[in-house]
């Protein structure tokens, strides 16, 4: 038979268990589209120093990638990037599910 201090041990690690599970059920299981989507860094906005945080982008590229936003105006697409001196199909692949391109709502005014 087991003692009492041995079951209540037992039950005390089994509610853990059941906590802890439940606890990665409620915050762990997301739509991986949404999780992704609210973790990419949009290229419209992003700064120098957020863009250095990306795989294999430096300061130097991160500069270019701004840059060529300031240039050009905003990113229409993820592959946009490709024109950016610097970046080619290697680093694009390392950083293509971490950015995304959100669209820039311009506010237009109606002239009567």
């Amino acid at each position: 038979m087991w003692s009492v201090a041995h079951t209540h041990h037992h039950m005390v690690r089994m509610s853990v268990l059941a906590f802890l599970c439940t606890m990665w059920f409620l915050i762990g299981v997301q739509e991986p589209s949404l999780a992704a989507a609210e973790k990419q860094l949009d290229l419209n906005t992003a700064t120098v120093k957020a863009l250095q945080a990306l795989p294999g982008i430096g300061q130097t590229l991160a500069k270019r990638i701004v840059d060529y936003r300031d240039a050009f105006g905003p990113f229409k697409s993820v592959e946009e990037l490709r024109q950016v001196k610097g970046i080619g199909d290697r680093t694009l692949a390392k950083i293509r599910d971490l950015v995304t391109v959100r669209v820039v709502a311009h506010s237009s005014q109606h002239q009567p």
